[in-house]
């Protein structure tokens, strides 16, 4: 089959390696752009160069050729930096990804197990349980932040988080042992208070240090999905790896982090206005109530950062070269 320009589409190698369906069959937009040549015969009312009496001499198809061949050889520079690419994230986050999931539900079953009633050795077990999760949680956004900036500020967030979660509970020994001492009433109860305050403000920079890292996180695992998905003309065409993509991923990552950006503004925000208008109680219960409203959405935020993680390690460790096809039955297949 020739093309407008009279080209032979059936044995261009575009058609095989990248399914392009040629000038004739797509209407003058081929897989390698919008051509000119057709354009211009249409625009005359011409089916193909050969019923044109200027083709003699004119530019056109041979400005289409360059411009082909500068497209095939983008495309291949484009599909080598893909496969690259995905050589080098697919080890690291299916190995990493499984490990942060595991770990981020041992620590929120922790978290759950310290609203009980616990002995003071049993609690003390279950805090140095949970620095050591932190401890391996860092190893493994360690691991991961290799592969981009966004990952490394995860890294260093949660690096930022551990340091003053210890750091809170280091300057709160001080105040308890000296309440364990015997003082006087009124200096235990300025040094309790001290505790508490510490205690809080402690708890305040690690939940919203926390957040911010889990809602760049969320961006992080956007993008490592976004770019892993092949280029536009290797998904029309055949492919080394197994049919999928990791758009509808990337999309449940951004809606993620959209809903806990949200979620956590609007839970700060009617706790401060809570705390504003508490002359007028009704209201402020109304506020207190969707703060509460708020931290269920956040919560729910948390199991489904659980799930995807599952299922983006589950994406990145299924992405294997697609064997060759089996010969038809009987073909011979020596050289």
């Amino acid at each position: 089959m020739a093309g407008v320009c009279g080209g032979d589409c059936m044995g261009c190698e575009d058609r095989q390696r990248y399914g392009c369906r040629g000038c004739l069959e797509t209407g003058g937009n081929p897989v390698w752009g919008g051509c000119r040549v057709t354009a211009c015969c249409h625009s005359q009312g011409m089916q193909n160069c050969g019923e044109c009496p200027s083709r003699q001499g004119c530019p056109k198809p041979e400005e289409m050729e360059r411009l082909r061949q500068q497209w095939e050889q983008e495309e291949q520079k484009r599909q080598a930096d893909w496969r690259a690419g995905l050589a080098r994230r697919t080890p690291v986050l299916e190995k990493w990804l499984p490990v942060l999931f595991w770990l981020s539900l041992v620590s929120m079953a922790l978290n759950l197990a310290d609203r009980l009633p616990l002995s003071q050795w049993l609690f003390l077990a279950l805090s140095a349980v949970s620095l050591a999760l932190g401890i391996a949680a860092l190893v493994a956004y360690w691991k991961l932040s290799v592969l981009s900036g966004r990952l490394r500020l995860v890294w260093r967030l949660q690096l930022a988080t551990q340091i003053v979660g210890v750091a809170a509970i280091a300057a709160m020994l001080p105040a308890l042992f000296r309440a364990a001492s015997g003082p006087a009433v009124s200096d235990l109860m300025s040094v309790l208070g001290i505790s508490i305050g510490l205690g809080l403000v402690g708890a305040l920079a690690v939940t919203v240090m926390g957040m911010v890292a889990t809602y760049q996180f969320c961006g992080a695992m956007a993008e490592e999905l976004e770019q892993s998905d092949p280029p536009q003309a290797d998904r029309d065409g055949p492919t080394i790896f197994r049919p999928g993509t990791g758009q509808s991923l990337a999309k449940s990552w951004l809606l993620l982090r959209k809903c806990i950006f949200w979620s956590l503004g609007a839970l700060v925000g009617l706790i401060v206005l809570a705390l504003i208008v508490r002359s007028s109680f009704g209201f402020a219960l109304l506020l207190l109530l969707g703060a509460l409203v708020a931290a269920l959405v956040l919560a729910g935020c948390a199991i489904a950062h659980l799930v995807m993680l599952w299922k983006t390690g589950r994406f990145f460790r299924d992405l294997r070269p697609v064997d060759p096809p089996l010969p038809p039955a009987g073909e011979d297949t020596a050289l």
